[in-house]
């Protein structure tokens, strides 16, 4: 589905405002350089559904392009599972994209492993 700029805005921020109210916590981690934003994370609490105890699940984790690999993203996810454990919780889950090759290679790297498959299905419009 296309979207127009304003549409994936008002989408995005419906949906980031659902997430935020549905978990048990939240927070949104930032990075600065020069007074600006140039990395974040946003992690969260929720319960794992199939053994029904709190897990930290990273939502969102961005670095600007022209500074990764300078260790800003280490250190937000570093920051995200500080954060689970001052939570109590003891799993920290994310979901990547299955051809996104380079940032599960830099999960794996992080020391995260796959643990579930989360599958999809496009569904055709009802007519």
């Amino acid at each position: 589905m296309e979207l127009g700029y304003d549409d994936y805005l008002r989408r995005h921020r419906e949906v980031v405002y659902s997430l935020y109210r549905a978990n048990m916590r939240n927070r949104m981690i930032a990075a600065y350089a020069d007074g600006e934003i140039v990395g974040v994370v946003w992690v969260g609490m929720r319960v794992d559904t199939v053994h029904f105890v709190g897990v930290g699940y990273i939502y969102d984790i961005e670095v600007i392009r022209d500074l990764r690999g300078k260790g800003i993203g280490s250190k937000l996810l570093q920051m995200a599972e500080e954060t689970c454990r001052e939570w109590g919780v003891k799993e920290v889950m994310l979901a990547v994209e299955a051809n996104n090759f380079e940032a599960i290679k830099w999960y794996e790297r992080m020391g995260y492993a796959p643990k579930r498959y989360l599958m999809s299905k496009r569904l055709r419009a009802f007519e």
